[in-house]
């Protein structure tokens, strides 16, 4: 039965991994449907570590209007992306966010893989005395 409970491991990793890659695909660009958003108004706020962050609210071109971190003044215009799943994020398409998209998915795949060769291993060893295996 330890096979079971390391292959539900393994494609939980497997799931992360996926979702950080769309994640990754939505902030440079890739995946999802564009939705320009404006800047309507930016404040400060206290944030956690004693900082303070700046929280921009905006309208999107279907007329929603959502709040966020995003680069820019009030009267900006900011390219959005939204994942199919519904989440959206600012496109940001410097180096530092193709490496994220990029080497972010990887880091859940090392535990999907160890999981599923315990799995694998676990799976052969049934029925098998203890030390024949």
């Amino acid at each position: 039965m330890a096979f079971a409970a390391w292959g539900f491991i393994a494609a939980l990793f497997a799931a992360v991994a996926v979702w950080t890659m769309m994640l990754g695909l939505v902030g440079v660009g890739l995946v999802g449907t564009e939705e320009p958003l404006r800047i309507t108004a930016c404040r400060w706020e206290s944030g956690s570590r004693g900082g303070d962050v700046r929280v921009c609210t905006g309208r999107l071109a279907s007329g929603r209007e959502i709040e966020g971190r995003f680069r820019g003044e009030p009267g900006d215009t900011v390219p959005l992306r939204r994942m199919p799943g519904g989440v959206e994020a600012e496109v940001d398409t410097d180096v530092g966010a193709w490496a994220a998209a990029v080497l972010l998915p990887v880091l859940p795949l090392t535990p999907a893989g160890l999981a599923a060769w315990a799995s694998v291993r676990s799976f052969g060893r049934r029925g098998k005395p203890v030390g024949q295996g």
